[in-house]
């Protein structure tokens, strides 16, 4: 790897007049001795509550939040989705899914019922269990009311995207309940990929950008997707993306698992290698904040009225864990081997999980597999690091522990990761041994099990490689932030302009992450699986200065001051591997403050599709970053 830095002063970086470097400079400091972004807990403003109408708390937010009592609820199992036929799908699982808004889901045994967004159930919708290689159909039907969104307090008309598009009548946006599906993971085609832009609402209007020949003008508020589902067994997820509600429209609900099994997998489960069946549980782990006089969901906007974006908040943070729907639930096991599927579907908390029994000791976890796949082998860790839309597949082996022993999944992780201290959930859901064994256990114990292969090996490619940067803008005045950006970008920019850029068809090549900021950041490609090459320290002083003075001076758009590289800032010798359950296939991963995450990998399209260009997004899965603006079209080239 090529390390220039020892021979580049930073005198060097440009000639750009003393002035301009020095304000340059200032803002870089000013950025990098504060925290990345004002914290949810010095929001002294507003909170909208999706109770019975819409409330809006005109107080701080902790005078209406409370604390509830911990491991009263058991921990719900989302239905598996039954498939029926189509006739003009033939040979697909075919699925119709409503959408819909609930008013009767209970987060806790000590709350009110409240109003939720679902697909088709109360809260979140049914897991769907998909064969490899046989496609799935799923018509999706809005049936959200036509109007206001349940958030509509919140939703900040200054972020870009909230004023796309028309309704069926032609007028700008009047219904906020628009939708699109995306199914995350998988290798689908654009049209069906539910990008940002793909939306349809409840009165029927449509758009699917830059896809139009997908809209099918007989459909009333309703999409068909279609899943081929050539790739190996994992655990996705679909999910609602519309831009601009993208932060809104998960947390009230919309999302839900997707198994993807394949011969391999079915062996190991019909062989009794690995837990199936009741014995395989899905970990849906999310953070809330709530009104406990309703029951209500909170969320917070900021009072900001002179800024750009006057209500939006940076993160959103909860105090209060809710799995699978429920807060605080246990769950009671057998003393046996568990597979458990973990997913963080939290808008921007981080979480470090660990199995702690009463006396504080954690216990093993044995990861199996990541988002793309199975790891080339089974991996013991003692704390697993969860991002927003990272999946991990485990086994928990009980075996052994006595009856009415208790196991608490704790966490340690900081909000905003790594550093902050928002409001901490130190706890999520407990496991109590309550059950007996009901027959022998027979699976294989993880450290002698053989895994699948998920994907043949990949090589590095030579340089040139991408380079992506990470940054954010503050306001000059006040520090506070007015956006983050990927590559000096807004997602409109690569809309109304050409993708950040094109890979060949089939190619290889290696994306690197710069991470200027403060904070860590999921970064999440649609379509393609990579893995981590590396990750290395790079001096962020130096760096964000050159990059700065290349902004201020027209960026992409001038050729008079050369864009800084990576390579002349990253810290000699520095660079090291991927942790031991990092080393499989994935699709979103952590780039850490003031680091270049590095990752490789195949730009494979769809099978059948025709020669043309097919663009994509990129984005942070921050899901407040990726609404401003941390969000990128790029493109593949089938020639």
């Amino acid at each position: 790897m090529s390390k220039n830095r020892d021979n580049k002063k930073e005198s060097d970086v440009t000639s750009t007049d003393d002035v301009v470097k020095n304000d340059v400079r200032e803002n870089a400091i000013m950025r990098m001795n504060r925290r990345t972004f004002v914290k949810m807990a010095g929001v002294t403003a507003g909170a909208v509550a999706l109770g019975t109408g819409l409330l809006r708390f005109i107080k701080p937010v902790m005078g209406v939040v409370g604390s509830l009592e911990t491991y009263v609820d058991s921990l719900p199992i989302p239905p598996v989705a039954t498939p029926g036929i189509n006739m003009a799908y033939p040979g697909a699982d075919y699925y119709e899914i409503p959408i819909v808004q609930a008013t009767t889901h209970k987060f806790h045994r000590d709350l009110y019922p409240t109003n939720t967004y679902s697909y088709g159930a109360d809260y979140l919708g049914p897991t769907i269990v998909a064969m490899r290689n046989k496609k799935v159909v799923i018509k999706f039907t809005n049936q959200l009311p036509t109007g206001q969104h349940l958030l509509t307090d919140a939703i900040d008309p200054t972020i870009m995207g909230s004023l796309d598009g028309v309704n069926a009548d032609g007028d700008p946006w009047t219904d906020e309940n628009r939708v699109c599906v995306h199914l995350h993971g998988g290798k689908v085609l654009p049209k069906f990929d539910g990008g940002p832009r793909d939306w349809f609402s409840p009165e029927g209007s449509t758009q699917v950008n830059p896809y139009p020949e997908a809209v099918d003008p007989g459909l009333t508020g309703s999409y068909t997707y279609e899943y081929s589902n050539n790739q190996p067994a994992t655990m996705l997820w679909y999910h609602d993306h519309a831009w601009g509600i993208t932060r809104f429209n998960p947390f009230a609900g919309l999302a839900a698992g997707y198994l993807l099994r394949d011969v391999g997998e079915n062996a190991l489960i019909n062989n009794k290698a690995i837990p199936g069946g009741a014995y395989e549980i899905p970990i849906v782990i999310q953070d809330k904040l709530f009104n406990l006089e309703n029951g209500a969901m909170i969320y917070p906007v900021a009072d900001n009225s002179e800024g750009t974006h006057p209500i939006w908040i940076p993160e959103y943070f909860g105090d209060t864990p809710v799995v699978n729907g429920k807060a605080y639930p246990f769950l009671k096991v057998e003393p046996r081997r568990y597979r458990f599927r973990f997913l963080n579907g939290s808008n921007a908390r981080f979480y470090n999980v660990s199995f702690n029994d009463p006396d504080g000791v954690a216990h093993p976890i044995w990861v199996i597999g990541s988002e793309q796949g199975f790891l080339p082998a089974p991996v013991s860790v003692y704390n697993l690091l969860l991002a927003p839309g990272e999946r991990f597949d485990t086994i928990f082996d009980f075996t052994g522990m006595a009856s009415g022993t208790k196991l608490t999944l704790m966490n340690d992780a900081g909000a905003p990761y790594p550093d902050g201290t928002d409001l901490p959930i130190p706890e999520i859901m407990q496991f109590k041994l309550e059950q007996p064994l009901s027959g022998k256990d027979k699976t294989i114990p993880p450290g002698s099990l053989k895994l699948p292969a998920s994907f043949p090996p990949i090589a590095t490619p030579p340089k040139p490689w991408r380079e992506i940067v990470l940054s954010e803008v503050a306001d000059p005045e006040t520090g506070e932030p007015l956006e983050a950006l990927l590559d000096g970008l807004h997602f409109t920019d690569t809309i109304n302009g050409p993708p950040l850029f094109v890979e060949k068809a089939n190619s290889v090549n290696v994306w690197q992450f710069i991470n200027t900021t403060g904070d860590a950041h999921p970064m999440h490609t649609h379509l393609v699986p990579f893995k981590i090459l590396d990750r290395q320290p790079f001096n962020v002083d130096s760096f964000t200065i050159a990059w700065d003075i290349w902004i201020a001076a027209g960026g992409r758009n001038q050729t008079a001051v050369p864009r800084p590289s990576i390579d002349d800032f990253l810290t000699e010798g520095s660079a090291y591997m991927p942790a031991p359950e990092e080393t499989g296939w994935k699709d979103t991963a952590k780039a850490y403050p003031g680091e270049v995450l590095r990752i490789v990998t195949k730009f494979e399209l769809p099978e059948g599709v025709k020669k043309g260009i097919y663009k994509y997004v990129c984005h942070c899965h921050i899901l407040e970053h990726e609404e401003n603006d941390m969000m990128f079209y790029w493109a593949v080239n089938k020639s």
